[in-house]
């Protein structure tokens, strides 16, 4: 078989960081909040990495890749008062979004 043509191609560059949505992200933590992250990207079937942190440790939440629903319901064991959430989302191109908020835990 000879090959005449090579058909057509298409060729796209991802700049594009992924997206984070609030859906539910109460500013108050008791020892078992309830929290719910969207995550999605513009380029579909680009897998996505996340690592979320309260201050410096890691926090382990569960991933729905029907929905893109980052979620987190079971106990803390934090000292109370002030702490930063940090979540850092990459697709598999490399392009990162962050987002960091003060939360208080009771």
């Amino acid at each position: 078989a000879r090959c005449e043509e090579f058909g057509t191609f298409l060729l796209m560059a991802d700049t594009v960081a992924p997206s984070i949505t609030l859906a539910r992200f109460p500013l108050k933590w008791s020892d078992q909040p309830q929290v719910a992250i969207l995550i999605t990207d513009n380029v579909e079937g680009n897998p996505l990495t996340y690592s979320t942190y309260l201050g410096t440790t890691w926090i382990p939440m569960a991933f729905d890749a029907k929905n893109d629903l980052l979620s987190f319901d079971h106990k803390i064991s934090f000292t109370p008062g002030e702490h930063e959430f940090r979540l850092i989302v990459e697709d598999g191109r490399k392009n990162k979004a962050e987002f960091k908020r003060k939360i208080s835990i009771q």
